[in-house]
């Protein structure tokens, strides 16, 4: 069964990302339908939700939740989660002044 925390955050986010109605904490993600799009998708909302930076070559050296779960227990929370950069717009004017 997955323990209560982060493991069963994750197994949820697993869940959805796969289509499943639930994942076990052994089941490997790739054996379950994931593929290098999903494990990308992965990263990006593990950053957004859960406020993690973890490098895509981890889903494929530790492909299940348990596994994942330890990995991002020993990480630092990055305070990504829910942050985004702010945009700022640039001038699209094209400037045809040299210094001389």
């Amino acid at each position: 069964a997955v323990r209560p925390g982060l493991e069963a955050d994750l197994a949820q986010l697993w869940a959805q990302l796969l289509g499943l109605e639930t994942v076990a904490p052994h089941e490997d993600f790739f054996a379950l339908g994931g593929h290098s799009l999903l494990a990308t998708r992965l990263v990006a909302r593990i950053r957004e939700q859960f406020g993690r930076e973890i490098p895509l070559l981890a889903v494929f050296e530790h492909p299940t939740v348990s596994g994942l779960a330890r990995i991002m227990a020993d990480l630092p929370d990055a305070g990504l989660a829910g942050n985004r950069p702010v945009l700022k717009p640039v001038s699209r004017q094209l400037t045809n002044s040299r210094p001389e």
